[in-house]
């Protein structure tokens, strides 16, 4: 059964440019949303917080009912727009 180690959470203004990237955020409207492009460039950005530690480790992805999830090359990204964060988690298989 796998479980998830935290990496990073970002919320409010330290989430801003990310989200913004992320969901091609023009101002107040979101042009088009998150792309695959978008969510590759995110998770490759927020890599930059994987240090290799497992200290913070979960049984679930750490995501409310409302939020965005993707779960790509062993990483899950998570977000929210409306509430305005941002995480990172990495799978850890055992």
């Amino acid at each position: 059964m796998p479980k998830f180690a935290n990496i990073v959470f970002m919320q409010d203004g330290s989430a801003d440019e990310v989200l913004r990237d992320l969901c091609r955020v023009d101002g107040w409207v979101v042009a088009r949303g998150a792309t695959d492009e978008t969510i590759a460039a995110a998770i490759e950005y927020l890599k930059n917080w994987d240090y290799g530690d497992n200290d913070e480790i979960r049984d679930e992805i750490g995501a409310g009912t409302r939020d965005e999830v993707v779960e790509r090359d062993g990483y899950v990204l998570t977000w929210n727009l409306g509430l305005g964060y941002v995480g990172l988690m990495r799978r850890i298989e055992g």
